[in-house]
């Protein structure tokens, strides 16, 4: 890999929108940066806009279906009177590795 050929230490990486509620492509490769004793930020929890309540832009990726489901998410948490940023927030913060910054996630009312 890049990081293993580098000839400086890497300490950090930056992810876009490879862990989020649609896309968690990146829990697979936490453990290894881990090991490494590299960390990752993650950038985009919320998906380019399309986890939240105004939805993504015209030009989003993300198939109709998707959007259909993130959309249904973010009524959801309207219903139960929640906003959906803090549980995007918190849930994206919380990795696979065993560290986790909250104990805990429930659905996150703000």
């Amino acid at each position: 890999t890049v990081i293993e050929l580098s000839s400086v230490k890497i300490d950090v990486v930056l992810t876009y929108c490879k862990y989020t509620l649609n896309d968690t492509e990146l829990a697979g490769y936490l453990p290894w940066f881990h090991e490494q004793g590299i960390g990752v930020i993650n950038a985009s929890p919320f998906a380019m806009g399309l986890l939240t309540d105004l939805g993504p832009p015209k030009w989003h990726s993300a198939k109709p279906e998707t959007v259909e489901a993130a959309q249904n998410a973010a009524a959801f948490c309207r219903d139960e009177v929640c906003q959906i940023k803090g549980f995007i927030v918190k849930s994206s913060a919380i990795g696979p590795v065993g560290h986790r910054m909250w104990p805990k996630v429930d659905c996150i009312c703000t």
